[in-house]
């Protein structure tokens, strides 16, 4: 049995760049929210809970391609707790 994982990377600072991973067992996550703000200039968000929580924000036009790609690759049948970006609506 192999252990999946999602690992993340990314990059902090202009001039002193600062590494940072983040590295989460895909069985491990139980929550998974999407929200976007704005409207000339929107920007996202994805929330993750699992181990850990994080959160990755940026422009929509970057950040919605990678819930697209956690929410496709994190098995929902195995996991039910997992919030889709159909039930955003209902969060409060």
């Amino acid at each position: 049995m192999y252990r999946k994982e999602i690992l993340l990377y990314s990059e902090r600072g202009r001039f002193f760049k600062s590494p940072d991973v983040i590295s989460e067992r895909l069985e491990s996550i139980y929550g998974i929210e999407y929200n976007e703000k704005g409207i000339l200039f929107k920007m996202s968000k994805i929330r993750i809970q699992g181990g850990i929580k994080f959160e990755i924000s940026g422009p929509v036009t970057e950040v919605k391609p990678v819930f697209n790609f956690i929410q496709s690759i994190v098995n929902i049948g195995e996991n039910a707790l997992i919030r889709r970006l159909d039930d955003a609506q209902n969060w409060t």
